[in-house]
């Protein structure tokens, strides 16, 4: 089991119908232990899931995974293949599974009269029984009280292979995981870390890079005004080298930049004016090469303060 591991090499994946891809040039490589996938619903983590169980193909790139893979859907509906086969097996791990997820007897004979919840325990302890290399696990806790999630914290974390995870609940994220896959469409990031300190250092490098880019804006700016000003003053030379005594103004507002000539004074003016342009230029794609996760405020905020009243209301019976 400590030899599992899951790849993804450039992958590539877009829905049919759809105009832009759910993953894009997506490489990462995980061994042992259990990842997080975090990120707002629809930015593609389930998809990611399904790539890395081959129930979805990439577009382009490749999957590699060791072993059989297994996906505990976020969905309950239908009961797990091998659940007879659970069913009938009263060997040490089957009963072990059963007791640590408090799963009864004949819970598998009556699967569809089951509360969600009961079908979420069922489910992975059968996915858990089955010893895959790697178990995707989508939303597990979203219908167990708290005993019902705590066992299931448990039950995974015993668990040897190679884990993903996809949930809402970050306590158990913190737990469980200590790699953490960011979904921030198109990118995507892996951190060897939890989801906290994930957070923490993709906001480290986005303020790196948001400052970088204003130290790159200042810099375009400066030699923009600067390539102006000798552009102007190279054909401010020019027309009065021609015999034109006209101001910048008339100059770019009337063309009069008088006939080419090759005197040094022109040939010097116009050269160090190129040569304000080309930095100009290199500032500008150095500024655009720099790129970086904007965020947008969001919320509603009410001012207030703490009532005196116990009650919101009080009337008499």
């Amino acid at each position: 089991m400590h030899s599992c591991y899951l790849r993804f090499h450039r992958v590539r994946f877009t829905y049919p119908g759809s105009t832009e891809p759910v993953v894009h040039e997506l490489s990462y490589s995980l061994g042992p232990g259990w990842t997080c996938l975090a990120g707002a619903n629809g930015c593609g983590k389930t998809t990611v899931l399904m790539l890395a169980c081959g129930m979805l193909q990439p577009d382009s790139g490749s999957v590699n995974a060791s072993g059989t893979a297994v996906l505990c859907s976020q969905r309950t509906d239908h009961p797990p293949a091998l659940l007879d086969d659970f069913q009938n097996d009263w060997c040490g791990d089957a009963i072990l599974l059963r007791d640590s997820l408090g799963i009864g007897d004949r819970w598998a004979e009556r699967w569809h009269t089951l509360s969600h919840g009961e079908r979420k325990r069922l489910q992975l302890a059968v996915a858990l029984w089955g010893k895959p290399s790697l178990l995707a696990v989508d939303e597990p806790f979203n219908h167990l009280d708290s005993s019902g999630r705590d066992a299931v914290v448990e039950a995974l974390s015993a668990f040897q292979g190679c884990g993903l995870l996809v949930s809402h609940d970050r306590s158990a994220m913190e737990v469980l995981c200590p790699r953490t896959l960011l979904f921030h469409p198109p990118r995507i990031s892996l951190y060897n870390a939890g989801y906290s300190r994930a957070v923490e250092e993709e906001e480290r490098e986005r303020a790196r890079l948001a400052a970088e880019r204003e130290s790159a804006k200042r810099d375009y700016l400066t030699k923009k005004r600067d390539a102006r000003r000798k552009m102007l003053k190279a054909r401010t030379i020019q027309a009065h080298a021609g015999g034109t005594a006209a101001s910048f103004r008339d100059i770019c507002r009337l063309g009069l930049d008088g006939p080419s000539r090759v005197d040094g004074i022109v040939q010097k003016a116009g050269q160090r004016s190129r040569e304000a342009a080309a930095k100009a230029e290199r500032a500008r794609e150095r500024m655009e090469s720099i790129t970086y996760r904007k965020t947008h405020r969001t919320g509603i905020d009410l001012a207030g303060e703490p009532a005196d009243m116990n009650l919101l209301l009080d009337e008499d019976p």
